[in-house]
């Protein structure tokens, strides 16, 4: 297989500044209670020493009895309800396996698209909730995680979630649905990339699987797309092991910021 010097490059640049990456988003949990933070000039490890040694301090200036921290990517909330191609039944994004398909929006219409990668990121996170006309299933992501924003697919901007406001129009299978409220959640969040990322959920809507940067997301996971391709359904035993599991607690979250760090979303 050949890979063209742009794709190389893209590789490459992410990377080099994931492995230089400073500010990091973590949700730091205190008796309970979590809340989002953002700590600038620390290790951007997953977590790292540094950041357990500053919130050890923050701990103890809260009086916290128990506390925790963990940061998040961008992802969809783990209870979004997509369509498990295999079971004929919509189910929740967290209990979707590598291996699975789902279905997605082509050109052509409907379709479905085998999950090459998943990735379930622990504890909650301050998320982003779209409610939409005619719905009553919110469309539950993070901040940059990318909407399709437009009246009709394939005419549709990816646009962050960050940017998308109330009065927006979601694309759906059929044409488009108006966005009536946004609210700010605690959710959890999962990593579901399909070969196309054009999900479509229960309620019609029509999402990416990327964030940040459709074409630069897909390109950041190639070697797991790569993986699939040659292993297949033999991966989705790869992504339970806890050895692997370990390996994506950093893979992940850097892919994500370097991305971010880049200027690319």
């Amino acid at each position: 297989m050949r890979f063209s010097f742009p794709f190389v490059s893209v590789i490459g640049a992410l990377f080099f500044v994931a492995s230089d990456v400073e500010a990091v988003k973590f949700t730091f949990t205190c008796d309970g209670i979590t809340s989002k933070q953002d700590f600038s000039g620390v290790d951007a490890a997953c977590p790292s020493q540094s950041v357990l040694d500053e919130l050890a301090i923050e701990a103890g200036a809260n009086d916290c009895t128990s506390w925790s921290i963990s940061c998040s990517n961008d992802c969809l909330g783990e209870h979004t309800l997509l369509y498990n191609c295999k079971l004929d039944a919509h189910v929740e994004a967290r209990d979707i396996e590598v291996g699975d398909a789902v279905g997605v929006m082509t050109p052509s219409g409907p379709a479905c698209s085998d999950v090459y990668y998943k990735w379930q990121h622990e504890d909650k996170f301050g998320s982003f909730s779209f409610e939409v006309e005619d719905s009553d299933e919110p469309i539950v992501v993070s901040d940059n995680h990318l909407l399709y924003v437009g009246k009709s697919f394939g005419e549709h901007t990816p646009t962050a979630a960050k940017n998308v406001q109330v009065g927006d129009f979601l694309v759906t299978k059929d044409g488009a649905k108006k966005i009536v409220s946004v609210n700010e959640v605690m959710t959890g969040l999962v990593n579901i990339l399909t070969y196309n990322p054009a999900l479509e959920l229960k309620n019609g809507v029509i999402i990416s699987a990327h964030s940040y940067s459709e074409d630069v997301y897909g390109y950041a996971f190639v070697p797991f797309k790569l993986m699939y391709n040659v292993f297949g359904n033999w991966m989705a035993g790869v992504f339970n092991n806890h050895s692997f599991q370990k390996m994506l607690l950093r893979g992940d979250y850097y892919i994500g910021y370097a991305i971010s760090a880049l200027s690319l979303n």
